[in-house]
């Protein structure tokens, strides 16, 4: 019985089906019959291996043919399929993994891995043949990103493979073609930038209004948050918060925690890593955006109330229309900020935008402290009045 729908386990299935067959025993002396013999058993059927070399050698080469027999010739019972076992596998991994994480990769397998590779046996498939799978996707122009995280997949579904005891394989070679690019990023320039914090309005239905989402935008591109963090972010997790008795003036200088992120799927995560989980310090121009939205949304728990990342994207876009504005995703925004401040120091920046040891966010990753990251809020602040033109 096979399945037939991808991430449905196979639950009718009896393990023994897809587990390979290996030897429990091992070949015992006998001296009597001066020989080494070892009994096996596959689907039913026992056979018996010996060898009349004395000493450890001989015991290594009975046991060698035991187990010569029990990976030959496979019957209809032993023949372990792709498809299958990415099934079992994939009904695992969503039990620990969020949507985020599986919906995407279960796309990736459906529409390139389990057509090529889905109906080939386990034991058959080589290195080789998934490198190959790799090059004919790269072959239809898929950036260096998409490329990675197949391989990813790949090396993800063979380490469960073999924690599972059905292959001992391990990849060497397997890689994302040289020739692989980057998918082009853009940022909003300096004249884009100005317009977002001097202009509030977009178009409902052809006609000019104040778009509400206006603030979050702003907030997004000075913080360096991503579009989810934006979404997630509680007036409790201002430090110094105290409702309509908060005096915004004082908070600059104050920290902000981000441990909360809202998924595109509307899940509530806690970021997407550990560095995703961090604290920064406030500049004026935040604490002022903060003040701004206070007026707006003071009484919700949220900051930004933004019912879904697909209606933060759906409004942005539609205020980069009406303002003339190069559009870009959400994610640009934060990369705007990446750009913005890549003239200071890189440790400063991975740990404000949340960005791991080894990520290269434009340098080597150093250790910040509680003074860097307060000078940290003071660079990122002059930066942005240099180029927003608020310096006195």
């Amino acid at each position: 019985m096979y399945c037939t729908t991808l991430g449905q386990a196979c639950q009718s299935v009896p393990r023994r089906f897809f587990m390979l067959t290996k030897r429990t025993s091992t070949a015992v002396w006998y001296p009597a019959l001066k020989r080494w013999q070892v009994n096996v058993q596959k689907d039913g059927k026992r056979r018996t291996f010996t060898c009349r070399t004395p000493g450890r050698t001989g015991k290594l080469e009975c046991n060698a043919r035991a187990d010569e027999w029990l990976a030959s010739t496979q019957t209809e019972s032993d023949m372990v399929y792709i498809d299958q076992l990415y099934s079992l596998w994939f009904a695992s991994l969503k039990k620990t993994a969020s949507k985020s994480h599986w919906c995407p990769l279960e796309s990736r397998w459906r529409t390139h891995i389990i057509p090529v590779m889905g109906r080939k046996r386990l034991d058959k498939v080589t290195e080789g043949q998934w490198q190959d799978l790799i090059d004919s996707i790269y072959a239809e122009g898929k950036s260096k990103k998409t490329l990675q995280n197949y391989c990813a997949d790949i090396r993800a579904f063979y380490k469960w493979l073999r924690s599972h005891g059905f292959t001992t394989m391990r990849f060497e070679t397997l890689h994302v073609p040289k020739g692989a690019e980057s998918g082009e990023r853009r940022v909003l320039q300096p004249d884009s930038l100005r317009v977002l914090f001097q202009s509030d309005l977009t178009t409902w239905r052809n006609n000019p209004c104040v778009d509400q989402l206006v603030r979050a935008y702003r907030f997004q591109v000075a913080a360096g948050l991503r579009p989810g963090e934006v979404i997630g972010l509680c007036w409790s997790d201002i430090v110094g918060y105290q409702g309509e008795a908060t005096d915004w003036k004082k908070l600059s200088g104050t920290l902000i925690t981000i441990h909360r992120a809202v998924n595109v799927y509307g899940e509530i995560t806690k970021g997407k890593n550990k560095n995703a989980r961090r604290s920064f310090v406030m500049f004026p121009l935040l604490a002022q955006i903060l003040e701004e939205q206070h007026h707006y949304t003071g009484k919700h728990t949220q900051v930004f109330p933004i019912r879904s990342e697909s209606a933060y994207y759906e409004a942005w876009q539609k205020y980069c229309r009406a303002n003339e504005i190069p559009p870009i995703s959400l994610y640009e925004l934060r990369h705007t900020f990446v750009s913005i401040v890549k003239v200071l120091p890189a440790g400063e920046v991975k740990q404000w935008v949340g960005h791991s040891r080894n990520m290269d966010t434009f340098g080597v990753y150093a250790h910040a402290l509680t003074n860097d990251g307060t000078r940290a809020a003071t660079d990122f602040g002059n930066l942005y009045g240099q180029l927003l033109g608020t310096n006195k």
